[in-house]
């Protein structure tokens, strides 16, 4: 029985041995023609991704592993050509039976992949057409499942590309995967490294970094995505990085071909970095076509940057900027939000505007500051207590802009409001509705403006042709409450009148034409119209000014292409005076030079007016004109002296030589005289006037002729000085039929005057100017 049991298990053995040299032979078989069938295995595997022809060494077998020294693939798609070569790859694997391994690691020593850019791309995908992506199933955690591999290591990979248009890019590339674990690391020739990892903790991670020369850090970037529990979760990055834009430039020099450096000379030599981080969340489906991108995408975080330019580059200014603000993109609508107060410092180049000296100039936007935009523009801007400065003049504002819109063609509309500081005082809010439209070289201009406490209105209205370099402007400007205008333009400036308005409206058009790009040489036309004016200038009260004018500039200068019209109700220097009208040509508003063709006034119960046109030119030393006077009451003129005990009749004419130059007014020998048959003059002095005159026998004779003098002729012959002294030599012929037995006599007496002072204390006591006076003060 046991010797059976012996044979049995000796014949047993020797057919297990039998079949183990056979399963030998049969593997050292299968060994020498698993190259040819692993070629053919990859080839037809990878024919969908391009390959088109697959090369491989003899696979060599040790225990427990697999060695082929290289592996080449070569093909095509329509974006590029390959070529990726694979050297010393080594296979592990373990049994399962006597006839079936499992791979279990891959190790490549190195290899090289060379892609050749072609122009043969497809264009993208239509709107209509473009399909629904799920992101998630893109992701290495899904691929990595599908890789029969636990283990796979690429230890040095060489790749380089090359295009038409691109510069040759060489980088190293190292890859290693552990079960559900990858690492991907690339390497270019100048330091340039991307890296990638995936674990089911965190699915992707990407850090790039770029560096300039010496390892200056140009750019980082680091991006990291959630984990994703469930398919229909919407995936959450977290992004952060920074940028050096001078290492960043210095790269760009070195990296761009020549062509494309010439262009990065025109941008301007920025210093300076950003840094931000930001969170970006997005559905896991996403469609392909990129304009439908703003709207499948939710983007919130905060960003800082310092910029500076320490030279004047070309029109740019030196600067200093720094500004730290959030953003967020939700629903297709951006808002950036300043976190902290914001500072542009530059410096205004000298001019004649600046004295001929530069002036340091800061733009200061407050925390809160906040911007709206679209796809189609800017929709809103608000702005609180920001100013602008520039030397010792601060400028501060605020703005709400709001409702821009981008319609088809080109056309912009804007709402805005605005509220301005010079320095401590408050610009009343100046809200305006404005539209730009454009389509080719043609564009429109059309703006409403409203100050609604001057009662202010502007309607502006432009085109400008571009192929044709013309362009036209209309503009009109109304002020319904020019009190509240001149009172804000007087807390702003000083103005080169001291001018009150108790009321008063006025109007602006003008007109602009020309060509070319600087509306400096176009043809200005501008028509003026003041209505209902009533104040103060100078001291001296005035109401119901109307005027009206219109001018055109030509040379820079400008002058009247109608007779300015002047129409004042009342008008009180010293004198009341009433229903003044002028009619004038302006000549020039340089020199200043106008034509006087028509003056008239009514005062003192008759007239003052000019005879013959007259003309002014404030350059010239010399500019005699003549005016008359006519049925001027004695007894209102003596009455302006304010003279106790005087009181006298009579109507006067005359004529008064006048001449005003660059010293002022003067008048040299005019004639006043009374109309005949001549008047009546009584002068009885006070007891301190009386007193005065009995020391003086040459005083008594002239008191007593006076106390009743009917005369028949008055001569005054006039002259009037430009410090407002006024000297006159009257002349009387009469009676006095209570002295010296009624005989007729003549005498002359010498008179002066400051009609100046006269003037100023005449209008103290006047009521016109007082009522004035008190309007302006309510």
């Amino acid at each position: 029985m046991n010797t059976n049991w012996r044979s049995l298990l000796i014949r047993v053995s020797a057919l297990l041995l039998f079949l183990a040299v056979v399963a030998l032979l049969a593997l050292y078989v299968a060994l020498q023609n698993l190259a040819p069938v692993l070629r053919a295995t990859l080839q037809e595997e990878f024919s969908a991704y391009g390959v088109e022809q697959v090369a491989i060494s003899p696979i060599e077998l040790d225990w427990g592993g697999l060695q082929s020294q290289s592996v080449r693939l070569q093909g095509q798609s329509e974006a590029y050509q390959f070529q990726l070569e694979l050297q010393d790859l080594h296979f592990q694997y373990r049994w399962r039976g006597l006839q079936q391994l499992q791979l279990q690691k891959l190790a490549v020593g190195s290899g090289e992949l060379l892609l050749q850019l072609t122009d043969n791309a497809s264009p993208p995908p239509s709107q209509d057409s473009a399909p629904i992506q799920l992101l998630a199933a893109m992701l290495p955690q899904q691929w990595l499942q599908a890789v029969p591999l636990k283990h796979l290591q690429l230890e040095q990979l060489q790749l380089t590309v090359k295009g038409d248009n691109l510069p040759e890019l060489h980088t190293s590339a190292r890859l290693h995967k552990r079960d559900d674990q990858l690492w991907v690391h690339l390497l270019e020739a100048t330091g340039q490294e991307l890296t990638l990892e995936s674990t089911p903790e965190q699915p992707l991670q990407l850090a790039l970094s770029l560096v300039g020369e010496e390892r200056a850090q140009a750019a980082k970037l680091d991006a990291s995505l959630a984990a994703v529990n469930d398919a229909d979760d919407d995936l959450e990055w977290l992004i952060s990085g920074l940028v050096d834009y001078t290492a960043l430039r210095q790269l760009l020099e070195l990296k761009l071909p020549s062509t494309l450096r010439e262009q990065l000379q025109s941008v301007p030599p920025l210093a300076g970095s950003t840094e931000f981080e930001l969170t970006l969340k997005h559905a896991p489906r996403l469609n392909t076509d990129i304009s439908t991108l703003p709207t499948q995408i939710n983007l919130n975080g905060t960003s800082r940057t310092a910029l500076q330019l320490s030279e004047a580059y070309e029109a740019l200014p030196p600067f200093a900027l720094d500004i730290h603000h959030s953003l967020e993109w939700r629903d297709a609508l951006l808002t950036l939000t300043l976190l902290d107060t914001a500072n542009l410092n530059t410096t205004m180049a000298a001019s004649e505007q600046t004295g001929n000296q530069p002036l340091p100039a800061q733009l200061h936007l407050p925390a809160d500051t906040q911007v709206l935009a679209d796809a189609k523009g800017l929709k809103q801007l608000t702005l609180s207590n920001g100013f602008f400065s520039v030397g010792d003049y601060q400028l501060g504002a605020q703005v709400n802009l709001a409702s821009v819109q981008l319609q088809r063609g080109w056309i912009l509309e804007a709402s805005t409001s605005l509220s301005l500081q010079w320095h401590s005082q408050t610009v009343p809010e100046l809200q305006s509705q404005w539209q730009i439209q454009g389509e080719g070289d043609r564009w429109q201009l059309n703006l409403r403006q409203q100050m609604a406490a001057i009662g202010a209105e502007q309607v502006l209205n432009g085109q400008w042709n571009a192929s044709e370099q013309t362009g036209e402007l209309e503009t009109r400007i109304e002020i319904g409450r020019l009190t509240d205008a001149i009172a804000l333009v007087r807390q702003l400036a000083p103005l080169p009148l001291d001018v009150e308005l108790a009321d008063g409206r006025l109007q602006l058009d003008a007109n602009m034409t020309g060509q070319g790009a600087d509306p400096g040489f176009w043809s200005k036309q501008v028509k003026l119209q003041a209505h209902n004016l009533e104040g103060l200038a100078e001291g001296i009260g005035f109401s119901g000014l109307e005027l009206t004018g219109s001018f055109k500039e030509r040379d820079h200068d400008w002058y009247s292409t109608t007779p300015i019209k002047l129409n004042l109700a009342k008008v009180h220097p010293g004198v009341p005076m009433s229903d003044t009208q002028m009619v004038l040509n302006l000549k020039s508003a340089t020199r200043p030079a106008m034509e006087v063709k028509a003056y008239s006034s009514r005062l003192l119960g008759g007239s003052l007016f000019s005879p013959k046109p007259f003309y002014i030119d404030l350059t010239k030393e010399s500019n005699p004109f003549v005016l008359q006077l006519k049925d001027w009451d004695l007894s209102q003129l003596v009455a302006l002296h304010q003279q106790p005990g005087l009181e006298a009749n009579g109507i006067l004419d005359g004529e008064l030589p006048l001449d005003y130059g660059s010293q002022g007014l003067t008048m040299n020998q005019g004639q006043v005289s009374a109309r005949s048959p001549g008047g009546l003059i009584r002068y009885q002095p006070d007891t301190a006037t009386q007193a005065l005159v009995d020391t003086h026998p040459e005083l008594q004779l002239a008191t007593k002729l006076l106390s009743n003098l009917r005369y028949q002729e008055l001569q005054c012959d006039v002259n009037y000085e430009t410090d407002g002294k006024l000297l006159m030599g009257l002349t009387l012929a009469g009676n006095n039929p209570n002295e010296f037995d009624g005989r007729d006599v003549r005498f002359n007496i010498n008179l002066e005057q400051n009609l100046l002072d006269l003037f100023k204390s005449l209008r103290l006591t006047d009521t016109f100017t007082d009522n004035l006076e008190k309007k302006l003060a309510q």
